[in-house]
């Protein structure tokens, strides 16, 4: 029964995020994706930039308001299901740095292609 609870509650969440998250893969040089991590009860969503063009290397890009209303609508959404925690931190592929940031930071990030915005949602 513990499992079958489980499975409902992931079931909403995985059909729902994805389709807020929807908005930021629809944006130009923009991409994210989500999934659960049923091991230890997260949430994980990753938001990137895309780097399209072979010959030339893509520059940091800011985070179009977009990005950030899909942030608040996604963390408001897990919220209303539960999920009251949440994480955000921003990682660079190229030293392996994490950096815990709040919300508000996100706006002010130069996101570049080996860099992304990590969110983690638990309860």
């Amino acid at each position: 029964m513990k499992h079958l609870k489980t499975y409902k509650l992931f079931e909403s969440v995985g059909n729902d995020l994805p389709d807020i998250l929807i908005e930021i893969n629809d944006e130009p040089l923009w991409k994210a994706e989500c999934w659960a991590d049923s091991q230890i009860g997260k949430w994980v969503v990753i938001i990137q930039t895309v780097d399209e063009d072979d010959e030339y290397e893509l520059e940091g890009q800011t985070p179009p308001p977009v990005v950030i209303e899909t942030i608040e609508r996604s963390i408001d959404f897990m919220n209303s299901e539960g999920f009251d925690n949440y994480q955000i931190t921003f990682e660079t592929d190229e030293d392996d740095q994490i950096e815990e940031i709040s919300l508000q930071e996100v706006s002010e990030l130069d996101v570049w292609p080996n860099n992304f915005i990590r969110i983690e949602f638990w309860k």
